[in-house]
């Protein structure tokens, strides 16, 4: 997000809308006292927002001015502008006070005004980055490579150091010793070179670090020394502090300080490997990871993995059992008999099989969601809910469940589901199929605004919404047994759901 261009009219435009009118003031100006100096704004320290977008001066200014004039408004009399100038550095820390102290003699001799000394400090900590580069910030994963480097300042040359190997390019084998500030010897094995990606100024530029050791490390170190051998020296530009050459020219990369020690963000930048190399090392990794699954298997009995599945089915479980990624291994096949299951999936009879989804366009994922309710249940659940909504895709037979305290949340519910349902697997939901019941009315309305279409079953034969019937019954087997497994209340019914 580019910063605006500094101007005067940058600052007047936005304070002028919310200054309280001034009309009935006096016209002498006066010093107001301690209490009527205090503003209900947080200081400024000039560190950013978030990494890459920057200070956020340009809003904190127009919310200091705002509150300037509505304190001054507040006392009745006009402040003069030495004071008001003298109150920003008040609110000012870190980076951005000494900045301030540092040139605010200059700006007041130029020109003796708040809005001048702000425009100064804007320029100071603008932004130098674009909306789509923002986004890009967001919205990019972290790079596993990138990490801080810190400057070691020593007083005689020494080493560069870094904590991974897989980071030197040109590696070559060394050996030596290199001795730490408590005098304890720290052993270096390769050494090569580093490249890195750097801040200067806002802009990303490339450098390149030789005769970088590996030793090991948590962190890794530049040496101060080597660079003072080569030139460059630190300094500060714009209250920026900066490592640069020696005659000022050109900047190395910016430099902060965090914890009294001085950091410096940057990625590291690997040579590709060749076709070959990539080949071969994705070889290896596979089979690393092969083995490493044969050797973190679990073994298990067939009924007592039925049971830490929620008594699902033998048939289901020892499926999963012979799936070699699964890392599961059957000690024992025996089946016995499972007085949960006998308990938890009894059922009274069985839905007709006409006219079921078999004759139903659930050819792709979305084109048929059916829907059911069921409630109320008793007793209640810990948090008042007696209703389960669920939401079933004939294709991918994906479920969604919801709880609510009353029927009629239906279509809020289902408000909900679709936008969830379109965003997650990014497709359209066509059409709706629910029962005739009373609790989907109030639905329709949103459908049509939709695009949705609306099918109901007919009354007394439930069999073209059977598989959200059917869900209903397999999600409420899986929580009996595991309340009645548990020995827990059966409020906690909405806990195993």
């Amino acid at each position: 997000m580019t910063a605006p261009q500094a101007g005067p009219q940058v600052y007047h435009q936005h304070v002028n809308d919310a200054r309280t009118p001034l009309h009935h003031m006096e016209r002498v100006m006066r010093y107001p006292d301690s209490r009527q100096k205090k503003l209900a704004i947080r200081t400024f320290d000039g560190s950013d927002l978030y990494e890459g977008l920057g200070s956020g001066f340009l809003e904190w200014g127009r919310r200091f001015e705002r509150q300037v004039n509505l304190a001054q408004s507040a006392c009745g009399f006009f402040w003069l502008k030495d004071l008001k100038v003298d109150l920003l550095g008040h609110y000012l820390q870190g980076m951005a006070e000494r900045c301030y102290h540092k040139q605010i003699e200059t700006w007041w001799n130029q020109m003796p005004t708040l809005q001048y000394a702000m425009e100064k400090m804007l320029k100071a900590f603008k932004t130098h980055i674009t909306p789509a580069q923002s986004m890009l910030l967001f919205t990019k994963p972290k790079d596993p490579r990138e990490h801080g480097l810190s400057i070691s300042y020593t007083c005689g040359p020494s080493r560069h150091l870094c904590s991974d190997v897989s980071w030197l390019d040109d590696v070559e084998d060394a050996s030596g010793v290199c001795i730490q500030p408590n005098g304890e010897e720290l052993n270096i094995s390769k050494v090569g070179t580093v490249t890195l990606r750097v801040s200067v100024a806002g802009a990303i530029k490339t450098v390149i670090l030789t005769e970088v050791y590996f030793a090991g490390l948590a962190h890794n170190l530049i040496s101060y020394g080597k660079l003072d051998e080569k030139g460059y020296t630190l300094g500060c530009r714009d209250g920026q502090r900066v490592l640069e050459t020696s005659d000022g020219k050109s900047v190395f990369f910016d430099v902060e300080l965090s914890n009294n020690v001085l950091v410096i963000q940057a990625a590291v930048q690997c040579k590709p490997q060749p076709p070959r190399g990539v080949i071969l090392t994705a070889v290896a990794n596979n089979a690393d990871r092969n083995e490493a699954i044969l050797h973190e298997t679990q073994p298990s009995s067939l009924y007592d993995l039925d049971r830490r599945l929620g008594h699902l089915n033998y048939d289901a479980v020892e499926k999963l059992a012979r799936d070699p990624a699964s890392g599961i291994i059957l000690t024992d096949r025996h089946r016995g008999n499972c007085l949960t299951c006998t308990q938890g999936k009894q059922s009274k009879n069985r839905q007709p099989k006409h006219d079921t989804g078999a004759n139903s366009p659930i050819d792709r994922i979305g084109g048929v969601i059916c829907s059911d309710l069921k409630g109320p249940m008793t007793p209640r659940d810990r948090l008042g809910n007696r209703y389960m909504i669920k939401f079933v895709d004939h294709k991918s037979n994906y479920v969604k469940v919801f709880l609510a305290k009353t029927k009629d949340k239906a279509a809020k519910v289902f408000a909900e589901f679709l936008v969830f349902f379109e965003k997650r697997f990014d497709c359209r939901i066509h059409v709706l199929r629910t029962d005739s019941g009373g609790e989907y009315a109030n639905i329709d309305l949103f459908c049509k605004l939709s695009g949705v279409t609306r099918q109901r079953s007919e009354a007394r034969n439930q069999a073209s919404n059977g598989k959200a019937e059917r869900m209903h019954r397999t999600i409420m087997n899986m929580a009996r047994c595991i309340i009645f497994a548990s020995g827990l209340p059966l409020t906690f019914w909405k806990d195993a759901v």
